[in-house]
């Protein structure tokens, strides 16, 4: 290359260079070239058989990113070792494919591996597994069950997920808190508008409206208390919790709700607890879902009110009716006195024709 010909040393390749460098740009010429070649005015005097304090009395750009790029790729080279890049991207974390719930946490279905000393491993792929305590199974699960879990963090030791049951009550760490996350809290003091909370050494409140399914008459009698609860609301830069034990009754209800309604039958003796009365019957809690006692099912005497006969609290035995189901719209009609020896048969067994009777 001709050191007087600047079109020809502006148009060189970088890897045509020698190792030593020779002062050529490899980006587009910025403000200051020449109007001849476009190269740099004071680069003159850095081309070969110029002085050589010219040389070392400004920097060379291409020499000093190449050494750069140079050691930049040694240090890659020696940190995957044998492993290629696509081996280290497959095997990444964020690779695997996590689904987010509403809460904002993250759920995988997984196959499980084994049970071994008080944890479930679980295989989400060939090169993904995790680990969720047997304790929050009511059974041990069978090896090879497919089933729905949730992904708490990445253990960065064990490269393995630390998962959880969707709905098992988890270990409170102020880090690891999130939205939709069912913690146990306890109960240390209450005021106008509901409960005042504790979950991992922080303050949290509990609104009024979601202490539970139905009204507390003396919200008090909860202090001191452990429960779960569902985080509802998370400021973590402001310290403010807001949490609900509401949120996790009805869950729990609405899992015994579909066992009840593929478990009752017409004609079934159940027990529930009385929870409302009304003008038109009485509400009954089956233990998961709320069937209905008309008025004409009280009794076989005949009643202006319910409250003649049954009160909220009131624990009696009932004749399932009815059962219709649809979806939560599902109906459950009982009867109180379909359990109860008719009056008339009974009078009827101590009258015989020719008897005389007042009436």
């Amino acid at each position: 290359m001709d050191p007087q010909n600047p079109h020809e040393q502006a148009s060189a390749r970088p890897h045509d260079a020698p190792e030593s460098g020779s002062g050529e740009f490899e980006s587009p010429a910025p403000i200051g070239m020449d109007g001849a070649g476009g190269v740099p005015a004071e680069a003159a005097s850095e081309v070969p058989g110029a002085p050589s304090e010219a040389v070392t009395d400004r920097p060379r750009p291409t020499q000093t990113r190449s050494a750069v790029d140079l050691s930049l790729e040694a240090e890659i080279e020696a940190a995957l070792g044998s492993l290629s890049v696509e081996d280290l991207l497959d095997s990444s974390p964020k690779r695997v494919p996590l689904h987010r719930t509403t809460g904002g946490r993250q759920m995988r279905s997984g196959r499980v591996m084994q049970v071994r000393d008080g944890d479930v491993l679980v295989e989400f792929g060939p090169k993904r597994q995790g680990v969720c305590p047997v304790a929050q199974f009511e059974t041990p699960p069978e090896p090879g069950t497919e089933m729905e879990f949730m992904v708490e963090r990445l253990d960065p030791f064990e490269n393995v997920l630390i998962l959880s049951r969707p709905g098992a009550v988890t270990r409170a760490e102020w880090g690891t808190l999130d939205i939709g996350q069912v913690v146990e809290a306890r109960c240390v003091g209450v005021n106008r508008g509901g409960l005042e909370m504790e979950v991992a050494h922080h303050r949290a409140f509990m609104p009024a409206a979601h202490i539970d399914i139905r009204h507390i008459e003396d919200t008090s009698t909860l202090i001191g208390e452990k429960f779960p609860c569902m985080i509802i609301e998370l400021k973590k830069e402001r310290g403010r919790m807001v949490l609900s034990r509401r949120k996790v009754l009805e869950r729990e209800r609405d899992e015994k709700r579909k066992e009840l309604l593929n478990s009752l039958k017409p004609g079934q003796r159940v027990t529930a607890t009385i929870v409302s009365v009304q003008p038109y019957g009485a509400f009954a809690d089956l233990g998961g879902i709320d069937g209905l006692i008309p008025i004409g099912q009280l009794a076989y005497e005949h009643i202006k009110h319910p409250s003649e006969v049954v009160n909220p609290g009131d624990v009696v035995e009932l004749k399932v009716l009815r059962v219709e189901k649809a979806g939560k719209n599902s109906k459950v009609t009982l009867s109180r006195k379909g359990l109860m020896i008719d009056p008339v048969v009974t009078a009827l067994e101590s009258i015989s024709a020719g008897s005389t009777v007042q009436g």
